[in-house]
């Protein structure tokens, strides 16, 4: 998928698509059954050496302090909003139950880039740096050695790190290039620091009910303390009269399936901003059905 403003561009390629079958048992574990794919693209078998993954929450349901979000496959803080199943027939969103199985559709490489669109159009994974990532490539991870289908992406494990970089008063980690969970993740320069926060916010520490909802995810890769290639994503919600959504309307929630259920009677701004990009932008207006069926927004 490319996005461009015909001068730059934000393109993500993957490849290696395959079924993971995610069966949530009666006694409140997971498994996971990474499928290979058959000729005519139907789930086969499990690839040798590949192996059933089995997730047992304890007594609390948590997994070393967290919660498993078997749709998402992320590992979520205690009390977090858990995603949900999109349904087309009433546009809602279905928890995976006890009992239940679902099929979850994970790539074995991706990429991620930003840069003139001129220079990123004909790049492809033979194009991937042997060593640490440069510009153009900002995020790409591969089966890591011994895998050959990735059944997950996350683990519960911290990540780890290599400093700190400061913005807005606040310290933030630095993770580096590393496993997780059965793929191998790369950073451009090595490694990245997350921020996320709403600008418009009349508190940045404390969220109001009467607040916009406009929110900035910003993605910085440091090479040196003066120079810090980011990408910056700002996301407004509107109604059809082109006024701004308030925290309010979402009960508070900005992700998992109550989120999403409310987003789809609004309307979706993202602007993405980088050091890639100089002084321009790429701007685009969707209708939030559209990104959430397609799995741009999780």
């Amino acid at each position: 998928m490319t996005q461009s403003n015909l001068t730059d561009a934000l393109k993500d390629m993957a490849d290696g698509g395959h079924l993971v079958e995610v069966q949530y048992n009666t006694d409140g574990s997971f498994t996971l059954i990474p499928h290979s794919v058959n000729a005519d693209g139907t789930a086969g078998p499990i690839a040798a050496g590949d192996s059933n993954k089995t997730i047992t929450p304890d007594g609390n349901g948590l997994v070393s302090g967290k919660v498993y979000d078997p749709i998402a496959d992320v590992y979520r803080q205690p009390g977090s909003s858990m995603d949900g199943m999109y349904d087309p027939t009433d546009d809602s969103f279905k928890n995976l139950q006890r009992g239940q199985t679902l099929w979850r559709t994970v790539f074995n490489r991706y990429a991620h880039l930003l840069g003139p669109a001129k220079e990123i159009a004909n790049l492809n994974f033979n194009n991937v740096p042997a060593g640490t990532l440069t510009q153009p490539w900002f995020q790409y991870y591969t089966a890591k050695t011994g895998v050959t289908n990735i059944a997950t992406l996350d683990q519960t494990a911290a990540l780890t790190t290599d400093g700190t970089l400061s913005t807005r008063g606040r310290s933030l980690d630095m993770v580096t290039d590393q496993n997780i969970g059965d793929a191998s993740f790369k950073y451009l320069n090595g490694h990245y620091a997350f921020d996320s926060y709403f600008p418009d916010a009349k508190s940045p520490t404390s969220l109001s009910l009467t607040d916009v909802m406009h929110q900035r995810l910003i993605t910085y890769y440091p090479k040196s303390s003066q120079d810090v290639p980011f990408e910056s994503y700002d996301t407004y919600i509107f109604s059809d009269e082109g006024k701004l959504a308030e925290i309010s309307v979402f009960a508070n929630v900005t992700s998992g399936k109550a989120f999403k259920e409310e987003l789809l009677k609004w309307n979706y701004q993202q602007i993405t901003r980088s050091s890639a990009y100089a002084d321009r932008t790429i701007d685009i207006v969707v209708e939030p059905k559209i990104l959430i069926k397609s799995g741009l927004i999780k």
